[in-house]
């Protein structure tokens, strides 16, 4: 399974809008799930979760072989995904995703295959510890990139920093760029894919923590490593 870290997917935030149906048996190694899009609106990229309890008639326990396709055969990018945090990481569901018009009716089949290997263009999640400065954290989807800053940044000689600021790094391309950005370490820069265009500093950025009390905000710390 990829690390949590490298989540294959850009999870969707908000109300669950799909109904998933169940498994109903076609063949005995291939099984249909029916989701609804329950509003009048256009759902794009809409994840839709398997669980293991559902995908049991299919008696495959290593959920990292199952495989999901469209009605018409196209295979979709699917996921097995450890949510319990048991001891031996055993992925728990299966997520896919798929586009909805207002109120359709889409039909998946849902098989057992050789276990699922991914290609570096198919992640659209990513993040990790940047330890190009102490202890930052950094992580993207295939729409944006955010950072916050870490402990060690709070006592460097160089530029002391603590701020709960959450830093936006505006993409221009559905890739993972984290990487490449820090290793060229030009990211203030556009080269047509995007750059950190913000400087975030002591600001609350995009989501950082504060409380406002007494005709002041009083902020948080930096956010990881506590």
């Amino acid at each position: 399974m990829p690390h949590a870290a490298k989540n294959i997917f850009r999870w969707v935030v908000g109300p669950a809008l799909l109904l998933c149906s169940g498994l109903v048996a076609a063949q005995s190694s291939e099984w249909t799930v029916t989701a609804k899009n329950k509003t009048e609106l256009s759902r794009a990229s809409e994840t839709i979760e398997l669980s293991l309890q559902q995908l049991a008639p299919l008696d495959q326990p290593d959920l990292t072989r199952i495989h999901v396709a469209t009605s018409s055969g196209e295979e979709l990018l699917c996921q097995a995904v450890d949510t319990d945090y048991d001891a031996y990481h055993k992925p728990d569901i299966v997520i896919f995703q798929a586009d909805f018009q207002p109120e359709e009716t889409k039909t998946f089949t849902v098989r057992v295959g050789e276990k699922q290997t991914y290609r570096t263009e198919q992640f659209r999640a990513y993040g990790r510890f940047v330890r190009e400065r102490f202890d930052d954290f950094a992580w993207e989807n295939d729409r944006i990139a955010h950072r916050t800053y870490g402990k060690g940044l709070e006592t460097w000689e160089g530029e002391p920093l603590s701020s709960s600021t959450i830093d936006v790094w505006s993409k221009r391309t559905p890739r993972m760029v984290i990487n490449d950005w820090y290793l060229s370490d030009d990211y203030h820069e556009d080269h047509g894919e995007g750059a950190d265009f913000y400087s975030a500093g002591l600001t609350r950025g995009c989501g950082g923590n504060g409380l406002w009390a007494d005709g002041r905000c009083w902020a948080t710390v930096n956010q990881i490593c506590r």
